[in-house]
This record gives structure tokens, C-alpha cells and sequence, in this order.
């Protein structure tokens, strides 16, 4: 089967997505979900260990679709890892629209500061252009909706991944 991990800088698109291409590649997973309260405990270096195992163990399963929390691609065998082992999409979205979708979630540690807005902007400067490097994909998320969003990976998906003999 196919991996298909589903990452984007900060925002839901991807676990929406996930959830919507279940019926295009089966089993959605979410690594921050999966990696569990822990991290709030273990700083940010304890929370990136955890996600990246985890990570290395959900690339090997068959149909599954993959959503990576922002940060996955900081660590190369993270990016070598997403790499090797299916199909990268990178859903990609503006600084403001990623500020809309997150400036009320209590529940990022990382925008826990002053200023959030340019803490989200730094962040963004850092990890886009690691999820270029990784991207077989790119899909600019924009305010489409959801149904558009997903019609135009399916497209691009069938166009990249062989078919399987039926």
C-alpha cells in the first residue's frame, strides 16, 4: 500500500483531509494525537523524540494517511523517513491564514508568547521550506472549501500513485 503523510506548518487542513481520504487510501492517523500528553511534560526535545518514533513506526504501515504535526520535518530522518516511504503532501497555507485557524487554540505550545502572530511567521520561515524539500505535492489551501481541497489531491494523488491491480 501507500503512505500518504499530510503536513502543513500549523493548522487542521490536515487532519481534515485525513479524514475525508479515507476512502481514497483507508486509515488515517494523526502523529501529535498519537504521541499523546506526554509531550507537554517532556519539552519540546522529549515531545520531537516521541513524534519522530512514532513517525518511523506509521510509515511503514499500508494505507494509511498520515497527518505529521508542523514541526515533523525539523528532524532529517524525519524528512528521510516521510521520504522513503510514500507520497509527501504538503498542504500549504499563508502566515495569515495559519494565524485565522490557530490564534485561539490554547493547546500550542509553541505560540505561547508575546507575540504569536510572529512567533507563527518565524516558525513558518523555519519549517516551509523543509516541507518543499519533502514534497511530492504541494497544495496551496487558501479559503477553498474542504470538498475542493480534497477533489483536487485525489486528482493529484491518482496521477502520482500507480493503480492497484483490482
Amino acid at each position: 500500500g501507500h503512505v500518504v503523510p499530510v503536513a502543513e506548518p500549523a493548522g487542521e487542513d490536515e487532519e481534515l483531509v485525513a479524514g475525508e481520504e479515507r476512502g481514497l487510501l483507508h486509515e488515517p492517523k494523526d502523529v501529535d494525537a498519537l504521541g499523546g500528553e506526554a509531550g507537554l511534560f517532556e519539552g519540546e526535545e522529549g515531545f520531537r523524540r516521541r513524534e519522530s518514533a512514532i513517525l518511523r513506526e506509521l510509515v511503514q504501515s499500508p494505507n494509511v494517511v498520515l497527518a505529521t504535526g508542523g514541526g515533523a520535518v525539523l528532524w532529517p530522518e524525519n524528512r528521510a523517513a516521510l521520504s522513503e516511504n510514500g507520497c509527501v503532501v504538503y498542504l500549504r497555507a499563508t502566515i495569515d491564514e495559519l494565524w485565522q485557524r490557530t490564534r485561539h487554540d490554547r493547546n500550542r505550545p509553541l505560540l505561547r508568547t508575546d507575540d504569536p502572530r510572529a512567533r507563527l511567521a518565524d516558525l513558518f520561515e523555519q519549517r516551509d521550506p523543509l516541507y518543499r524539500e519533502v514534497a511530492d505535492v504541494t497544495i496551496d489551501t487558501g479559503s477553498q472549501s474542504l470538498r475542493n481541497l480534497v477533489s483536487q489531491l485525489e486528482e493529484r494523488l491518482r496521477q502520482l500513485l500507480p493503480r492497484e491491480p483490482a
